[in-house]
């Protein structure tokens, strides 16, 4: 389905700093209705790999890359959790929901 406005910032996000070569996480950031959002942004200050999941989650460094020059958008198709792990070095991850309307 075509985003017809694209999509907008309206609530605030998540940054957590990792601690080297060992996954964090948390539960996905509401939306500004206050409900999950269908989309995330990661981005981060180094290389590392989130996973997305239905409850707590333990990311490995197998699991999707993010790199500081490649911020990826994601649907959640009901995620509750993310978790995220460093390639040896702290990075931050930022994790801001997204929305369609």
């Amino acid at each position: 389905m075509p985003l017809s406005n694209g999509l907008q910032v309206q609530a605030t996000g998540q940054t957590v700093t990792t601690v080297a070569s060992t996954s964090t996480g948390n539960t996905v950031p509401n939306a500004s209705n206050g409900l999950k959002p269908r989309y995330l942004r990661f981005s981060s200050t180094g290389t590392c790999y989130v996973r997305l999941g239905i409850g707590a989650q333990t990311a490995v460094n197998t699991d999707m890359m993010v790199r500081p020059e490649s911020p990826v958008i994601v649907a959640l198709f009901g995620s509750t959790h993310w978790a995220g792990i460093d390639d040896g070095v702290s990075v931050k991850i930022n994790v801001t929901p997204l929305e369609d309307s």
